[in-house]
This record gives structure tokens, C-alpha cells and sequence, in this order.
């Protein structure tokens, strides 16, 4: 056997034996919890989807983000049609489509590479591309179900860039059938990435850098494409003149951008704050502390200045530094795809973490992003092994070491992550100060009885939120004595310290303890108790909004339980005097005057349901419900 022949067999085994290792490490985090917005996001699926009508209706209701986001829900849609495993079947899909990832980022670095000259460091970019592959700092991505958003997201951004990397090669040419093909690709998978999560729209810059730093607007024979160069002018004009300009209202005008609601930072404060973030991301891709990894970065210190902490400075400068040795290695072409790299990394983040009010630190964000580091250190492993080619191997292998050692850390987040305890565990070990974290053990707690030292962890956590109600912590008491079957604790429960105007502002912790109370799974608190405890409070409230609209609908469900239908739509007409379209409070109405045999108000729901549903405003839910009441 030649020895080339030895080499492509070695090379072709370790590309499937990667992935295959990379599945098997993330095997035991299939049966992992529910977390966070996989309970909110995907509560509704099994209820909701039963068939393909049921499947399209889910879909097109969805409202996760401003374009609904249909491509990620559908995925869901069709899984449980498919599927219908729950939370372990989310896991298992998002690995598959992690694996598949990790696929296309090698095959784009190869392409890549070749095109910057590099085509025969075949090692270099299966290795880098395992790395990102085998990063544990995107378990948090892949065994976070509703996480899938952001996968299928960069799955289709990453279908756009190896098509234009073809496209490029191919036309203009001969074989124009096949360019036009993959420019109707490029587009749908544009389109379809944007509606799986819209910082899809991200890799439209990243596209136009690629052609002025990396293809050089240059065909296949080196010559430059006239229309071509002016196109990339305009689009790099673009992206520098809207870049200043909104920094330049960030800084001079803020009060023309929207203001964070319920955040505890301004958009100039997030924007320093950022700055720090973004150099910890590349240090947990490069040199991974998974103590802090998790869902929870509440606790990281905000930049309330330049000096305020210290280490917004340092960052901020070092950013400057980096700008300015990109300008310099642009005067070099092989600096330039260095700078190609650099710029893939922030261009990634420029939507969700620059000025839009969202939190923080998440580290689900670096799942496309970081794919610009990993091209940043293939690169310079390339140039170093063409200038001195004996560096090329060991280089290489200590590449392979790093792999292993990303693999062994890799695991043993999965490990965390296959068990909700040792989650919240190690949540609260790297983040004592986080409250999600402090929240999380006071639910473990309770769920052992552990009431008191429960409530301990609530207060604290109550402690180090500055923006949560009273009413809240109030109701999570309550939730914590359902959990716990003790009953209801003396300092919680009764909104005494909540100000007139709202008694509470959590939906969801209503809604977990009405639940709760609903099904008897809280025994120390009747269903009784509860109701006369929000009757006696909102007597005192002169405001017909004490209760966010949901809240209102909450409380209606349980009078609904406990028969009280006349105080069931008196709750609901207080949500609709808050929500007077809401397909959900009509329905509710007509419920209730129904059974109150109010034959006026009946008509007239019934006729606003009518209209709305004959304008296509009803989901398939909805009519089937509305059907029942007109038959």
C-alpha cells in the first residue's frame, strides 16, 4: 500500500471516527430536564400538535421572535409527529444537527483554506472543525432543546457560505445552470435561516468581507470582476458607515434607541459591559473554565463606566489594539485573512450582543460566532507550516491534544447535564451569586421538604435581583410550600409588602401555583385558600390593572375549577379590559356565559368570535373550540 493511499485512509477514518466520538460524548445527555423556555416554548407541543393541520397551526401561531421564527418550530412540529419522545427526542435531533454542524464548519474551513492557498493542510481543518465540534462550551447549546433555534440558524448560514464559496468558483463561467442554482440556494437557505432566528441576518456582512478580504472579487483566472469590486464597495461602505453611525448615536443621542424594560442597565452600559463578555467568550472557546459554564450569568458585573470595573478599560483597549493591527495586516494578504477571521467573530455577535436590550451573557450566541476563531488558529497553523514546514506536524499534534483535552471536558458537562440536580448543583458552585442559580436550589430544596432552607435561597435570590417584585417572591413562598406539602409559611403568601397598582408581576409562578393547586399536588394549601387569598387582596386595589392581563386569566381558571363562575368572569373581563382581542379571554367569556346562562352577553362574544374567525384570525385550536359552542 503507497504511502499517499496510507495517508487518505488515515485522514478519512479520523473524519468519521470524530463525529462518531463526539455522539457518543454527547449520548448521556439525552435524558436530561426540561429547562428554563423549554417548559414556556415547547410546553404547548404535545398539546397542540396531533396531526399535520395541528403541526402547520403551531407553527404559524408561533411568536418567539419578530419573524415568528416558523422554520425552528416546524422542526418541533414535525419531530413530535415523527418522533413524539418529549424532551429526551429535542435532545436527540439537536445532537444529530450538532454532529451535522460540525460537518459543514470542516467543510467550510477546507474551502476556506483552499482558497487562501492552503489546500494541502488537510489535517489543519479537520482538527480545528472537531474542536468547535467538541467545545464544551456549547453544551449548553445542544442539550438546551429550544436552543435548536440558534443551531438550525447557523446550519442554514452555514449552507449560504459554502454555496457562495462554489458559486464563486464556478461563475462567472461556462457552467452557468450550476451558478444559477446555487444562487437560488444561497437565497432560500438565506431566507430559511432567517426564520429559524433572525441574527441569521448576520452572515450577509460576513459575505461581503468574504469577497473583499478572502475572493478579492477575483474569477477563476485572477481577474477582477469589475460589477463585482463595486458591489463589495458599496456593501463594505454600508456596513462601515452603518457601524459609526450607530455608535455614534449609542454615544451621542441614546434616547433614540429603544430603552431597555425590566433590565437593570442602560444600552450604553450593556454596550461597555459587552466588551468584557466578548474577550470571555473567546477565553472559554480557547482555554475552557467549565466551573462558570451554565445557563446562569445573572452575577456578571455590569460596566457602569470606562473605570467602573477597571477591566472595562483594559478591554475596550484591547479591542482599539486589535483594530489597529487590523489595519495593518491589511496592507498584507495573508494579514487580511487573519482579519477575515477576526471580523467573522464580531460580525457574529453584532446582533444579540451589541445594543439590542437583550440579557447579557449567554453562551448559546458563540454557536456560530465562534466558528471564527477556530478559522483564526487553522490559519495560522497554515502560514506557519508553509514558512517553515518542519513546524507543521508537531504543531499538528499538539492541535490533536487540545482536541483531547476540549473532548474530556466536553464530557463531563454532558455528565452535568444528563442530571437536574447536578445541574443545579453546579449552577450555584460557579455562581453563588447568580439568583436563577439561588431560584434553582431553592426548588431542589423544596422538592425534599427542605422548606425553610428554601426559603432561604428565596430571599437571597430576591435579595440580588433588584428589579423583582415583592408580589413574586410572595408567590414563589407559596409554590416553594406546594412543593415542599408543608403549609403556607407566615412570611410569605400574603402581599403585604407589594405596592398598590400591582400585586404581582411573574405570570408564570402564578401559573405554576395554580397549576399545582389544580391537579392536588398541594395538599398544604387548598385550592380554597388560595382564591380567598386574591379575592380579600384585590378588594383593596382601586386599579382595575392589580394583575398583569395573564394573571387575571390565571385566576379565572381557578374560580373556573372551583366552580366560582361568576368571579371566573369577573376575572376574565378584567383580562380583556387589558387584552380585548385575545382570542383566548373571548373564549373564556363565552365559557362562562354559557354556564351563567347569559344569553345577551353569549351573542355578542359569540358574534366577535365569528367575525374574527371568518378574517382567519383563529388558529386551528381556536375553531375547533369555538365549533363546540356552535353546533
Amino acid at each position: 500500500m503507497s504511502k499517499v493511499l496510507l495517508q487518505r485512509l488515515l485522514f478519512l477514518s479520523a473524519a468519521i471516527l470524530f463525529p462518531l466520538l463526539a455522539a457518543w460524548l454527547y449520548s448521556p445527555g439525552i435524558e436530561g430536564p426540561r429547562l428554563l423556555d423549554d417548559r414556556s416554548s415547547l410546553g404547548a407541543l404535545n398539546r397542540s400538535v396531533a396531526d399535520l393541520s395541528t403541526a402547520i397551526d403551531y407553527t404559524l401561531a408561533d411568536r418567539s421572535g419578530p419573524l415568528g421564527r416558523p422554520v425552528s418550530v416546524a422542526s418541533f412540529a414535525l419531530e413530535k409527529l415523527l418522533l413524539d419522545r418529549g424532551a429526551a427526542g429535542h435532545k436527540q435531533v439537536n445532537i444529530v444537527l450538532h454532529l451535522v454542524n460540525g460537518g459543514l464548519v470542516i467543510w467550510l474551513l477546507v474551502l476556506l483554506l483552499s482558497r487562501a492557498g492552503y489546500e494541502r493542510c488537510r489535517w489543519t481543518p479537520l482538527l480545528c472543525g472537531t474542536a468547535w465540534l467538541l467545545s464544551p462550551l456549547y453544551v449548553s447549546t445542544v442539550l438546551y432543546s429550544v436552543q435548536r433555534m440558534a443551531m438550525l440558524a447557523c446550519f442554514f448560514m452555514l449552507l449560504v457560505l459554502i454555496q457562495y464559496l462554489y458559486l464563486r468558483r464556478y461563475w462567472p463561467g461556462p457552467l452557468r445552470w450550476r451558478a444559477g442554482m446555487l444562487m437560488a440556494g444561497i437565497v432560500l437557505t438565506f431566507l430559511a435561516g432567517l426564520f429559524a432566528k433572525e441574527n441569521a441576518v448576520v452572515v450577509l456582512p460576513i459575505l461581503v468581507l468574504l469577497e473583499v478580504l478572502l475572493l478579492e472579487c477575483r474569477d477563476a483566472e485572477g481577474k477582477r470582476i469589475p460589477w463585482l469590486v463595486s458591489a463589495s464597495r458599496i456593501g463594505l461602505a454600508a456596513l462601515v458607515l452603518g457601524s459609526l453611525l450607530v455608535l455614534s448615536v449609542l454615544w451621542l443621542v441614546p434616547e433614540w434607541l429603544p430603552a431597555p424594560v425590566d433590565r437593570p442597565f442602560t444600552l450604553q452600559q450593556r454596550a461597555l459591559t459587552e466588551t468584557r463578555i466578548l474577550w470571555d467568550y473567546l477565553g472559554q472557546l480557547a482555554r475552557p473554565d467549565v466551573s462558570r459554564m451554565g445557563l446562569y450569568h445573572d452575577d456578571w458585573e455590569l460596566s457602569t463606566g470606562f473605570l467602573r470595573p477597571i477591566s472595562t478599560l483594559w478591554a475596550v483597549l484591547a479591542w482599539c489594539l486589535l483594530g489597529l493591527v487590523s489595519l495593518v495586516l491589511l496592507r498584507w494578504r495573508q494579514g487580511r485573512y487573519l482579519v477575515f477571521a477576526a471580523a467573522f467573530f464580531l460580525l457574529g455577535h453584532s446582533v444579540e450582543s451589541t445594543i439590542l436590550p437583550l440579557e447579557l451573557y449567554f453562551e448559546h450566541r458563540n454557536y456560530f460566532p465562534g466558528i471564527g476563531l477556530f478559522l483564526g488558529i487553522a490559519l495560522l497553523l497554515s502560514m506557519a507550516g508553509r514558512k517553515w514546514p518542519g513546524t507543521l506536524p508537531p504543531l499538528q499534534a499538539w492541535l490533536a491534544v487540545w482536541v483531547v483535552l476540549l473532548s474530556l471536558k466536553t464530557s463531563s458537562q454532558v455528565q452535568i447535564w444528563s442530571n437536574v440536580h447536578l445541574l443545579r448543583l453546579n449552577h450555584l458552585a460557579g455562581h453563588p451569586e447568580s439568583a436563577r442559580a439561588n431560584l434553582d436550589m431553592a426548588s431542589e430544596l423544596a422538592s425534599f421538604g427542605e422548606l425553610d432552607a428554601a426559603l432561604k435561597y428565596s430571599r437571597k435570590a430576591y435579595e440580588l435581583n433588584p428589579l423583582e417584585h415583592p408580589g413574586d417572591r410572595d408567590l414563589r413562598s407559596m409554590v416553594l410550600a406546594c412543593m415542599a406539602q408543608q403549609p403556607m409559611p407566615d412570611e410569605g403568601g400574603l402581599f403585604l409588602e407589594s405596592p398598590l397598582g400591582l400585586l404581582f408581576r411573574s405570570v408564570p409562578t402564578a401559573e405554576m401555583l395554580i397549576s399545582r393547586v389544580i391537579r392536588g399536588n398541594c395538599e398544604s394549601i387548598p385550592a380554597e385558600q388560595v382564591s380567598s387569598l386574591f379575592q380579600n387582596r384585590l378588594r383593596t386595589m382601586l386599579d382595575g390593572r392589580a394583575l398583569p392581563a395573564e394573571g387575571y386569566a390565571a385566576l379565572a381558571i381557578l374560580e373556573n375549577h372551583l366552580e366560582n363562575y361568576e368571579l371566573a368572569l369577573a376575572y376574565t373581563e378584567a383580562y380583556l379590559d387589558q387584552s380585548p382581542r385575545s382570542v383566548k379571554g373571548l373564549l373564556m367569556k363565552l365559557q362562562f356565559t354559557s354556564l351563567l346562562q347569559m344569553p345577551v352577553e353569549r351573542e355578542l362574544v359569540m358574534q366577535k368570535l365569528l367575525d374574527m374567525r371568518s378574517q382567519g384570525l383563529l388558529s386551528y385550536t381556536e375553531r375547533e373550540t369555538l365549533a363546540l359552542y356552535t353546533q
